[in-house]
């Protein structure tokens, strides 16, 4: 009952920001969600997006959402994702950019053909996207600092260290790299040996992390910038047998990440919103379809996992969060 006062409330808020005194004459809309790639992290998203459409449902207003994305973090085949929902002519389109250059010439097609498209996750400013849902750059900058200072602390301020970028053309990843960057530049005793493209992918991010500990022996940390390769390096880790010696601060709160957290494997985990970000993404393309006025952005924020806060957490409780299941 609660969520269900809470969710009218917002949806009362919005069509004043809306300006909801025009007419909507159409109560059927198909929306597509296009990933980055196929990856579990989206569900969050789906779940969002789908609060959403129940949401709508109960007011007499049909939205169809359905999620188009590639196998795998390829730019060309996220491209053809984008052009083979384009081609079905959906009423409107979210996109979570793998590259910003690659996406700009696809999203002004969308917009040509009055396919109404805005971004989400991962942005491409430089198109005519019509707003972005997600977390501003500033934000990725702030993750990468907080997970500079995690580790700095945990090696005791020297030592090597490693990043793990994810997809290095997603501008996430690289401000998440950058701000890691910047700030492990400010202690002189830490030195970063290696930088390495997993592109969300689990074995690539097990084998990279087996190749760079191989490579350099006294690396004591890694900073892992996307959603699967924390816990492919901790799975490298402890296959290794070098869990007390090496350290990963994460990024999102996947299943096998808590785990790894509860282990000791994982320091921390940095996350996004993902929920937030399908849930808004449906209620602002719904908004622009009737014809309401939309931000150019909807920022969502940054959250902690801790060892000590994931108890304060009941998602945390299910069994696919717990070693060993």
């Amino acid at each position: 009952m609660k969520k269900l006062i809470i969710s009218f409330f917002v949806f009362v808020l919005l069509i004043s920001v809306f300006n909801v005194g025009m007419a909507q004459e159409k109560d059927s809309f198909e929306f597509v969600f296009v990933p980055k790639c196929v990856h579990p992290w989206y569900e969050s998203v789906k779940n969002g997006a789908q609060t959403a459409v129940d949401e709508f449902a109960k007011r007499g207003i049909e939205i169809n959402v359905k999620f188009n994305a590639a196998s795998t973090c390829q730019v060309t085949k996220f491209v053809q994702t984008i052009e083979s929902t384009i081609a079905s002519n959906p009423d409107g389109l979210a996109i979570a950019v793998l590259d910003q250059a690659a996406a700009n010439n696809v999203i002004n097609e969308a917009i040509s053909r009055d396919i109404m498209t805005i971004t989400f996750d991962t942005d491409a400013p430089e198109s005519n996207r019509l707003m972005f849902v997600g977390q501003y750059y500033t934000e990725d900058i702030k993750m990468g600092r907080r997970a500079a200072e995690t580790i700095a602390e945990h090696i005791g301020y020297e030592g090597q260290v490693g990043i793990l970028i994810g997809s290095p053309t997603a501008n996430g990843h690289q401000n998440r790299t950058k701000g890691f960057k910047e700030k492990i530049a400010e202690y002189e005793d830490i030195e970063i040996v290696t930088e390495l493209a997993d592109e969300d992918n689990l074995e690539k991010a097990i084998n990279l992390t087996e190749q760079a500990i191989k490579a350099h022996p006294d690396i004591k940390a890694f900073w892992a910038v996307n959603a699967t390769n924390p816990y492919g390096a901790a799975k490298a880790i402890e296959a290794m047998g070098k869990e007390e010696e090496i350290k990963v601060v994460a990024t999102a709160d996947m299943p096998d990440t808590i785990k790894y957290i509860r282990q000791g494997i994982i320091l921390e985990a940095l996350c996004l919103d993902p929920y937030e970000m399908g849930y808004w993404s449906v209620y602002y393309m719904w908004a622009e379809e009737v014809g309401h006025t939309i931000p150019d952005n909807h920022h969502t924020t940054m959250r902690i996992v801790t060892p000590e806060n994931i108890k304060d957490n009941p998602k945390y409780d299910a069994p696919e969060y717990y070693p060993g299941d």
